[in-house]
């Protein structure tokens, strides 16, 4: 978002739609996965410190996406022991590092298109912080923590296993 861009069309650069407008949409963000979150928590899981910095110190992701870490993990660490009894500890703890890396939250993050969402600051708006692998993937773990504190810790983790069945359907991760 840029002064360029005003100058060359004429018009204000846009920001991201409202995580909580989507969400009211048919088509919205949450929609797919039968949840809801509270639009103030979804709004924060998107929003990065950058942009929370230059606009006065507004609430960030960073605590949702600790608590989302866990939540995440933990559903992960619970499906795959349920899942698969024969394997040993070691190689379960090696599905679950692939499954909740930043590069697999990333590829998540981009399935369901939570880049454009993103409140990003000029500055990682400018060198391309809507497709960068740790801001992706903080976010999915930041909505995955929004959905905790506006739900439970059920639903929550549904909403998880939710995001990660693609990921999981795929044998060549874990290899």
């Amino acid at each position: 978002m840029s002064d360029a861009h005003e100058a060359s069309t004429g018009q204000p650069p846009s920001s991201p739609p409202s995580l909580a407008d989507a969400q009211s949409d048919l088509g919205g963000f949450l929609a797919p996965f039968g949840v809801q979150a509270d639009p103030v928590l979804l709004q924060q899981a998107v929003t990065h410190r950058s942009w929370a910095y230059e606009n006065g110190g507004a609430p960030h992701n960073e605590r949702l996406e600790f608590l989302g870490d866990s939540i995440l993990g933990q559903a992960v660490t619970v499906k795959l022991f349920g899942d698969y009894p024969e394997l040993s500890e070691g190689e379960l703890s090696r599905r679950r590092a692939a499954l909740v890396s930043s590069a697999a939250l990333a590829e998540v993050a981009r399935s369901v298109g939570v880049g454009q969402y993103l409140r990003l600051g000029v500055g990682e708006e400018r060198s391309g912080g809507r497709q960068k692998e740790s801001i992706l993937a903080d976010a999915v773990e930041a909505i995955i923590g929004a959905v905790y504190l506006s739900t439970d810790p059920e639903t929550a983790a549904q909403f998880v296993l939710r995001l990660i069945t693609p990921l999981m359907a795929d044998p060549e991760r874990f290899t």
